[in-house]
């Protein structure tokens, strides 16, 4: 077969030489086609194991594999030697690595003894990516391209299998007395890099397989230097042989055209050339309908939050000082806090308030996660202690404080899953506020305004008619707060508009603009402006129109994975019985923080809102499971995992 190769290329080589009297230079030409081959994968590492997933390895140190390359190429000349290649290829860099370890097993079947034993361990690596490679090649003699470049990777494949296996003696052992061998894992890499960078030189070899040199064949060897690791957590690259072959098409440049003497036709009068624009604006409405959008109308619904005190601070690893976030959160006014992010982490500041108004007292429990980097009683009291001295600069006697100090918390935070540990221990760095007068963690309330936009969805269209001839058509939608745009050569558009974003900063018309250039360089401009139709709180009011008020109540604190109404909740929810006026609508929404599985989180929400619900004397039919799918609070933080455990309970009452 390679004889064959061989021969048929020496003989095209031939065959595609010039005549004689023929000039042997020829331009360069534009080349395009798809390209083939095998990759020698050589893969370089430093590491024992992948992540958190275990592994008993010594070392990794060296792997390699087969691969195979496929894809597309195109080359345009700059000089008379030089050229610019684009290719497009899919390639495979899989590899495995097999490492032995020497050791000792027992041999129990006649006396007992130590024999040597060989484990191996194997990782084998299925790595492969979809790259582009631009590359600079010049002609060193005649068929002969050198070339140069990089390649950018975007990885389509990175998973691996790790196996480790009794492989000596041959005839006893094995793990957990069932099988030698012990899959560890067949998982993806962790931390796998999703871009790959290598330096790229190598050669080809083009031979002419027409005499016109149109079609060719180029025997190619190619070097990847790695530039990225495979994952970002261990040290491990991997570079590339690789041999191909190209098939390509050449394209012999066109003869030029002969100048035939263009006969002048007469003038003849004709009518003025004319364009014709139109521009429109649609409302696209939930169902998907279609009707023209006359203005855009903004409504305002006052919403009032009934958002409980957290009584948790929560501290740093190893640390009894106070976190910045509650230092920061005392400075602001009880009276000026408008936001969740404010009254969540002003918590000293509204418990300092409410003791300054009383005379009742206040217990402050520190605790630790009691891990070996967080743990005993001595760092428990410290925590306890920043609380106190904050308290106390914000106007607490002391002497109404009391200190106490456990290992864990009176109802810490516990978790099966691995995953979710790190979390439990935040959760369980703290310091408790409980205080005699329950008044002091009374719920706090926040108003605010929520803006109503409809539509939400739009589409601006536009058509045109040109009898000279549309060269360009833009199309420019704008607001001060956001402008979108769109082209063509036929004047024919449509550009969809998310009405929210052009009106994000303050309500304004929205203004769409089409400009027509025709063949003759005229320009034609057509305009259409949707008014804003305003709806306030205050003018409803004075207008004595129909209107709506929202009141939300949240419950909080659900202990963690805990669905039962407590006594401090039957507090908030005697509040609450007394809001639900006739008419009113109400809807209770269950939650739960980021911990544990969607499915289960769910069911815990479900339950957490049926007790809610059965609390108020309301049927299921009220109730909404959302789990931890839509939370009111980033999970990433300790009090805000806190808040999501909670049910929300929604008031809609129609007022004027």
């Amino acid at each position: 077969m390679m004889r064959s190769l061989i021969t048929l290329a020496v003989a095209a080589s031939l065959w595609s030489l010039p005549v004689r009297g023929q000039s042997p230079v020829e331009q360069p030409r534009t080349e395009f086609g798809l390209l083939g081959g095998v990759s020698f994968n050589i893969h370089k590492a430093d590491f024992t194991q992948l992540g958190n997933y275990a592994s008993c390895c010594p070392e990794f140190t060296t792997g390699t594999g087969i691969g195979a390359q496929f894809g597309g190429f195109l080359t345009l000349p700059l000089a008379a030697d030089w050229r610019m290649m684009a290719r497009l290829t899919y390639a495979n860099q899989s590899g495995s690595f097999i490492s032995s370890e020497e050791s000792f097993v027992a041999d129990l079947r006649d006396t007992a003894r130590v024999v040597p034993a060989v484990f191996t361990h194997e990782l084998d690596a299925s790595l492969s990516s979809v790259s582009l490679e631009p590359l600079l090649a010049y002609r060193a003699v005649t068929g002969l391209d050198v070339m140069a470049g990089v390649r950018f990777g975007l990885v389509t494949q990175h998973a691996f299998l790790q196996q480790e296996t009794l492989t000596e003696p041959e005839d006893y052992g094995s793990y957990l007395g069932t099988d030698r061998t012990w899959v560890n894992h067949d998982a993806e890499i962790p931390e796998a890099q999703s871009t790959r960078f290598t330096a790229v030189v190598g050669a080809r070899y083009v031979i002419p397989l027409t005499r016109s040199r149109s079609l060719f064949m180029a025997p190619e060897v190619f070097y990847h230097l790695p530039l990225t690791d495979v994952a970002g957590a261990v040290d491990w690259r991997v570079s590339e042989i690789r041999f191909g072959i190209e098939i390509g098409w050449a394209p012999a440049p066109a003869p030029e055209p002969k100048v035939e003497p263009i006969p002048v036709a007469p003038i003849k009068p004709r009518t003025p050339p004319t364009t014709l624009a139109s521009l429109w604006v649609e409302a696209i409405g939930p169902d998907g309908s279609v009707v023209d959008l006359d203005s855009i109308r903004i409504e305002e619904t006052r919403v009032l939050d009934l958002l409980p005190v957290l009584g948790h601070v929560y501290f740093d690893d190893g640390s009894a000082e106070l976190p910045s976030r509650y230092v920061n959160g005392a400075r602001v006014p009880v009276a000026e806090m408008a936001t969740f992010d404010q009254a969540m982490h002003g918590v000293l500041a509204i418990v300092a308030d409410r003791l300054r108004s009383t005379s009742s007292r206040v217990t402050l429990v520190g605790a630790t996660s009691n891990t070996s980097r967080d743990k005993g009683l001595p760092l428990a009291r410290s925590r306890a202690l920043a609380v106190r001295n904050a308290l106390v600069s914000l106007g607490v006697s002391a002497d109404r404080i009391r200190i106490e100090a456990r290992q864990l918390p009176a109802m810490p935070t516990r978790s099966s899953n691995a995953d979710d540990a790190i979390l439990a221990e935040q959760e369980n760095r703290r310091v408790d506020i409980v205080p005699a007068d329950p008044d002091v963690l009374l719920p706090i309330t926040l108003a605010s305004v929520r803006r109503t936009i409809r539509p939400e969805q739009a589409i601006a269209r536009t058509a045109v008619i040109s009898y000279p001839g549309v060269v360009s058509a833009d199309l420019h939608v704008a607001t001060p707060s956001h402008q979108s745009r769109a082209s063509s050569t036929d004047g024919t558009m449509e550009l969809a508009l998310a009405v929210p974003q052009f009106l994000r900063e303050r309500p304004s018309p929205l203004t769409s603009t089409l400009t027509v250039v025709d063949s003759l360089g005229a320009t034609t401009v057509e305009r259409d402006t949707v008014p804003i139709s305003y709806l306030t709180v205050e003018r409803k009011r004075a207008e004595r129109r129909a209107d709506t008020e929202i009141e939300r109540y949240s419950l909080i604190l659900f202990a963690f994975d805990d669905a039962n109404v407590t006594a401090d909740h039957a507090r908030v929810l005697d509040r609450v019985r007394e809001r639900i006026r006739e008419g009113a609508s109400v809807k209770i929404f269950g939650m739960t923080d980021s911990m544990g599985s969607s499915e289960y989180n769910r069911e815990l929400s479900r339950r957490r809102a049926l007790s809610v619900a059965r609390a108020l004397g309301l049927d299921a039919t009220s109730i909404e499971a959302l789990g931890s799918a839509s939370p009111r609070f980033a999970n990433a933080s300790p009090e805000g995992r806190a808040y999501n455990r909670t049910v929300v309970i929604e008031i809609t009452t129609n007022v004027r």
